[in-house]
C-alpha cells in the first residue's frame, strides 16, 4: 500500500488529503492532519474523492459523430472540423476551460488557444462563478486578490459573514466560524435568506433580495461617519428591508472589533458593486490603525486562482475588447462557429435545453473531459482525458499557495493527458507542436506568468509549500459604483407579490458528473435532480398546499408548475429557485445580467406570483 498527498478536487476550500493506493487501485482519500485548510477534516465530498477515478460516468474512449473511434480517427475528425472553420478567422473559434484543471493543463489550454487557434476567445468556467466579486475586490483594492488562509477566521473577535450558505459552499470556513463562535467571537450573519448559518450567529441581519449592495454602502458610510444616520440612509435601509436596531448593533460590533473577518462566498456575493463596498469597509477599518480587517472571498472551484493566473481569460485581459468571455460565447445568437470545451460540461451553466439550442447554432463542438456529460453526448468529437489521481500537476489555492497533485494510478480506459492531446491536435491542424511534458510546461509558466517566476517546482513536487505572488492585472477599468446605492428595483405589486431569487443551495453539486459518480454523494443528491421551489412554511399554508405538491409560479418572463419544499430560512415574501436548474431559471428570471466590466453574469431577483393549480 502507498500513500500520496493531494488537494481535494471539488470546491474552493483546497483541503489537503492523502490518497491510498492498493494493488494499483485508488481505494481511499484521507484528510491531511497538517494541511492548513482542512486541519484533519473533510466534508462528505472529500471523503468520497477516492471514488472519482473508478466512476461509472468516466469517458473511456474517443467518440466521433456519436460513435466510438480510434484516437487517430478522432483527432483527425477534430482537426478537420476546426480547420474548416478556422478559415473564417480566429473570431469564429472559442475555447472554454474548467476551474478544475491543473496549472499545467490550464497553461497548455492557453497555448492551444493562442498559438494553435490564434483566437482571443478564451475563458474559464471558474470566472462565471467568481468573476463579479473578485473583479470588484481587485479594482477597489487596486491589487490582485489573495485570500488569507482559512484558519485565520477562527482568530477573529468579530466575523461579518454575508453568505448563510457556507455550510454547503465552503464547509471548512463554516467550521472555523463555529470555532470562533465557541471561543466567544461575535458572529454577524447578514443575508437575504438563511441557509443554515444563522444558528451560529450572535446577530442576524436580514435584507431583501437585491439589497446587499445598498446595505453595505450605508454600513460603510455609517462606519466612516459615526452618529445619527441621515434621512436618506434610513430610507435606504427601509427599502432594503433591514431592521434599524439590528443595523445599529452591527455597526457597534464592527467599531469595537480588534480583528474583523469579513467572509463571503463568491456564488452569493456576485456583483462588482457588492464586493467593492466590502473592500471599502475593510480599507476604512484598517486605515484607523486600531483595527485589523481582512476579506475572505471563498471561491467556487478548486483551482479558480490558478486557471486565472495561467491566463485563461479573454484576449489580453477582461477589460480588453478583443476576446469574448464565457457568457458572450454562449449568448444567443453566438458569434462562434466552433467551440472547444475542456474539463467540464456546458449544461452546468446553460442547462440541457440551453445546450441543445447552443448546439444548433454551432457548426462544430469539441469536448475534452474525463466524464460523460450532456456536452460530450452532443459533441461532434469527444476525447477522454485523464483526471484527478491519474494526473501529475499543481493547484494554486485561494491564498496563493501552490500544492502538488501526484499521479497515483494509471489512466483509465484510453484517457490521455490533456497537454498531450492538445499538442497532437495542434499538429493535426497544421499548427506548432506545443509543450506537453511537465518540465516544459512549468518552464513556460515561470517564463510567462509573473507571480510564478521564482517558484521552485522540484520543491513543490516534494511537498514543500510555495506561494505564487499575486499576478498583476493588465486591466484598467474601474468599478462603477453609484453615489447612492439603492436596492435592485423589483416590480412587485398585487398581481406579483413575491420575489423570485435564483440562488445556489446544498444540491448545487447535483449537476457535477464527478459527484454523481460517488455513491454516497449521489444518494445524498438524489432529491436535487428535478427542479423545485423553496418557500416559507407560512406561504405553504397560505396557499393551502403542503411540501411535495406543486405550485404555479409566474413572472414577466414565463410560468412553470413545480413542486415546493419548505424552509423557515426563506422569508414569506420570497421564492427561491436553486441555481442548478438553469433552464427553469432562464424561463422564469430571464437571461443572465452580464456585467460589462467584469464580464461575469448573474440573475437579478424578479417579481413573481404563486398559484395553487388545484384551486384554479
Amino acid at each position: 500500500m502507498s500513500r500520496q498527498f493531494a488537494i481535494c478536487p471539488f470546491c474552493g476550500c483546497g483541503c489537503g488529503m492523502h490518497l491510498e493506493v492498493f494493488d494499483g487501485r485508488l481505494i481511499a482519500a484521507l484528510p491531511s492532519q497538517v494541511h492548513p485548510a482542512g486541519a484533519g477534516r473533510l466534508c462528505l465530498r472529500g471523503w468520497q474523492a477516492g471514488t472519482l477515478v473508478q466512476s461509472s460516468r468516466r469517458l473511456l474512449v474517443p467518440q466521433a459523430a456519436g460513435k466510438q473511434a480510434s484516437w487517430e480517427d478522432a483527432l483527425r475528425a477534430a482537426a478537420e472540423g476546426i480547420r474548416a472553420l478556422a478559415a473564417e478567422g480566429p473570431q469564429a473559434l472559442g475555447v472554454l476551460g474548467s476551474g478544475y484543471l491543473t496549472n499545467e493543463e490550464a497553461s497548455a489550454t492557453r497555448l492551444y488557444a493562442t498559438q494553435a487557434l490564434r483566437t482571443p476567445n478564451l475563458d474559464n468556467f471558474a470566472w462565471a462563478l467568481d468573476g463579479g466579486s473578485i473583479w470588484g475586490l481587485e479594482q477597489t483594492l487596486c491589487i490582485p486578490y489573495r485570500s488569507p488562509v482559512l484558519p485565520e477566521i477562527a482568530s477573529a473577535d468579530v466575523i461579518l459573514c454575508l453568505s448563510s450558505s457556507l455550510c454547503a459552499d465552503n464547509p471548512q470556513a463554516a467550521g472555523y466560524i463555529m470555532a470562533a463562535a465557541e471561543a466567544g467571537a461575535t458572529v454577524i450573519v447578514a443575508d437575504e435568506v438563511d441557509q443554515g448559518l444563522r444558528e451560529l450567529s450572535t446577530l442576524w441581519v436580514q435584507h431583501k433580495p437585491g439589497a446587499r449592495a445598498a446595505l453595505l454602502q450605508v454600513l460603510w458610510s455609517a462606519l466612516g461617519a459615526p452618529g445619527e444616520l441621515s434621512a436618506k440612509q434610513r430610507d435606504t435601509l427601509q427599502q432594503a428591508g433591514v431592521d434599524a436596531g439590528a443595523f445599529a448593533e452591527m455597526c457597534a460590533a464592527l467599531r469595537k472589533a480588534k480583528r474583523l473577518a469579513l467572509v463571503f462566498s463568491t456564488t452569493t456575493v456576485q456583483t462588482p458593486a457588492e464586493a467593492a463596498h466590502i473592500a471599502e469597509i475593510v480599507m476604512l477599518l484598517n486605515a484607523s490603525g486600531q483595527q485589523e480587517a481582512a476579506v475572505f472571498a471563498l471561491r467556487a472551484q478548486c483551482n479558480s486562482v490558478g486557471v486565472n493566473d495561467m491566463g485563461l481569460v479573454p484576449g489580453e485581459g477582461r477589460a480588453r475588447e478583443r476576446g469574448l468571455s464565457l457568457y458572450e460565447m454562449l449568448a444567443e445568437p453566438t458569434p462562434l462557429r466552433a467551440l472547444v470545451v475542456i474539463g467540464e460540461g456546458l449544461e452546468k451553466f446553460v442547462g440541457e435545453q440551453g445546450l441543445q439550442a447552443l448546439r444548433e447554432r454551432l457548426d462544430f463542438l469539441l469536448y475534452l473531459g474525463g466524464y460523460q456529460t450532456a456536452t460530450s453526448e452532443l459533441a461532434d468529437v469527444a476525447l477522454p482525458m485523464t483526471t484527478w489521481g491519474e494526473t501529475e500537476g499543481t493547484f494554486t489555492c485561494h491564498d496563493g499557495s501552490i500544492w502538488p497533485l501526484h499521479q497515483v494510478v494509471p489512466p483509465t480506459g484510453e484517457s490521455r493527458y490533456l497537454p498531450e492531446i492538445l499538442r497532437d491536435l495542434s499538429v493535426a491542424q497544421g499548427g506548432p507542436p506545443l509543450p506537453a511534458d511537465l518540465p516544459s510546461l512549468r518552464a513556460e509558466i515561470s517564463r510567462q506568468v509573473f507571480g510564478y517566476r521564482l517558484v521552485n517546482w522540484e520543491q513543490v513536487a516534494a511537498g514543500q509549500r510555495a506561494v505564487a505572488s499575486a499576478v498583476p492585472s493588465e486591466d484598467s477599468a474601474e468599478v462603477q459604483i453609484p453615489a447612492d446605492e439603492l436596492p435592485v428595483p423589483i416590480e412587485a405589486g398585487p398581481e406579483r407579490p413575491y420575489t423570485l431569487l435564483v440562488r445556489r443551495d446544498t444540491g448545487s453539486w447535483a449537476c457535477d458528473p464527478r459527484a454523481r459518480g460517488a455513491e454516497i454523494v449521489e444518494r445524498e443528491l438524489a432529491g436535487h435532480r428535478a427542479p423545485f421551489l423553496v418557500i416559507n412554511p407560512q406561504t405553504c399554508r397560505n396557499l393551502e398546499t403542503r411540501e411535495g405538491r406543486s405550485l404555479t409560479i409566474s413572472t414577466a418572463f414565463g410560468s412553470q408548475t413545480l413542486p415546493v419544499r419548505c424552509s423557515p430560512g426563506v422569508p414569506p415574501e420570497v421564492v427561491m429557485l436553486p441555481w442548478q436548474f438553469r433552464d427553469v431559471a432562464r424561463a422564469l428570471a430571464g437571461p443572465l445580467h452580464l456585467d460589462a466590466a467584469s464580464r461575469a453574469g448573474y440573475h437579478l431577483p424578479v417579481a413573481a406570483a404563486l398559484e395553487n393549480p388545484s384551486q384554479s
